[in-house]
């Protein structure tokens, strides 16, 4: 999700365009509720955006140290504090501008803890209210970090990161004395007065392995196992097959993980990557992904930036003038077309300004220790 994509991976950038719009429909549906409710239902699995990003994100961040020189622990963080974590204090920010939460709870999302020990996986969210998956995506990136901490780990860091975070999970999971693959069913460790067990609780949630499975995928990719994969027809006719039949199974069903949008999200990320390794070879083909990918590269900024713009509509006077000048669809569409214009200048402003500091900071780092 949170990750610069390798120029040649337009596919997969699509995608992570297509799972941000996702996450947006989900959280825009209430509004089509009474006048729209079929829509409403439709957009109400927009849940799968999100087992999309993890696997995305541990697919990019595999594929992001590939060379050597990016496998320096210090500088890996860096990068990732400025891509990720400046950007999303940033939103904060404006959010807390239009609607200030308890200072309990800004202090806890500003440093990305759970808001609760409690409902697995948000655990009671963020104030902002999508920056409870940075928290997982942190967790990644610290123990992916620590994995390439030694020289073993930096040959093998895939290898390594995913014991590191299977081995977590299931150290926490036999704590409690719940093992489970049910991402909102898995336990949490005894509450503690001024501690934030939560954000221990989290370490053993099966929504992590998410992020080994993409490990594992950009793997695969880079050997050309998929590339082999797209010359065999029965492969995306299977690909498909499974994702009807798990569509079919759970229904959409709501939440994440891999007992509800998971297998799911999985099918159409090997889907992607299989249809990604077909048109490698095929530039004509990439001419007319241009405006998808851009959509792909303003995805972290409408991610963050759409629940702002509904906090927007929701408490100043103009929301209730769009929606009776509009109605529910066009106040719908109306916000849509804010948050993409919003995100656009975001990502100028905000977002790539920051990943050029990590970027020239990351570079110091690395010539100083060379």
């Amino acid at each position: 999700m949170t990750a610069m994509i390798s120029g040649k991976l337009e596919l997969l950038q699509v995608l992570r365009g297509i799972a941000a719009l996702l996450v947006v429909l989900l959280h825009f549906q209430d509004i089509l509720l009474d006048e729209w409710p079929w829509f409403a239902e439709f957009f109400a699995h927009g849940y799968i955006g999100v087992d999309i990003f993890f696997l995305i994100s541990g697919f990019v961040i595999y594929v992001s140290t590939e060379n050597g020189h990016d496998r320096d622990v210090i500088s890996f963080l860096t990068r990732r504090f400025f891509r990720v974590v400046v950007p999303a204090w940033v939103a904060m920010a404006l959010l807390l501008c239009i609607k200030p939460p308890l200072l309990e709870n800004l202090i806890l999302s500003v440093l990305f803890i759970p808001l609760q020990n409690s409902h697995p996986p948000g655990y009671g969210y963020n104030f902002l209210i999508v920056a409870w998956t940075l928290t997982y995506e942190l967790i990644f990136y610290t123990l992916f970090a620590a994995a390439m901490a030694s020289e073993t780990g930096r040959a093998h860091r895939g290898l390594v990161a995913g014991m590191l975070i299977v081995g977590m999970v299931a150290a926490i999971q036999t704590l409690t004395g719940t093992y489970t693959l049910n991402a909102e069913e898995a336990a949490v460790l005894p509450s503690r007065q001024f501690l934030p067990v939560q954000i221990f609780s989290l370490l053993g949630n099966p929504l992590l392995t998410e992020f080994v499975v993409g490990v594992g995928l950009a793997w695969a990719y880079q050997r050309k196992l998929l590339a082999w994969l797209a010359r065999e027809p029965f492969v995306p006719l299977l690909v498909v097959l499974v994702s009807a039949l798990l569509t079919l199974m759970f229904h959409y069903r709501d939440g994440n993980g891999w007992t509800n949008a998971g297998l799911l999200a999985l099918c159409i990320v090997i889907g992607t990557l299989i249809a990604q390794s077909a048109i490698d070879r095929t530039a004509t083909t990439k001419q007319y992904l241009r405006i998808a990918v851009y959509l792909g590269e303003l995805s972290y900024s409408i991610y963050l930036l759409h629940p702002i713009v509904k906090s927007i509509f929701s408490v100043a006077p103009v929301g209730k003038l769009a929606a009776a000048s509009f109605g529910p669809m066009g106040m719908f569409l109306l916000m849509l077309a804010c948050t993409f214009f919003a995100a656009r200048f975001f990502y100028k402003l905000v977002e790539l300004p920051c990943q050029t500091i990590g970027r020239e900071v990351a570079e110091r780092r690395r010539r100083f220790v060379v």
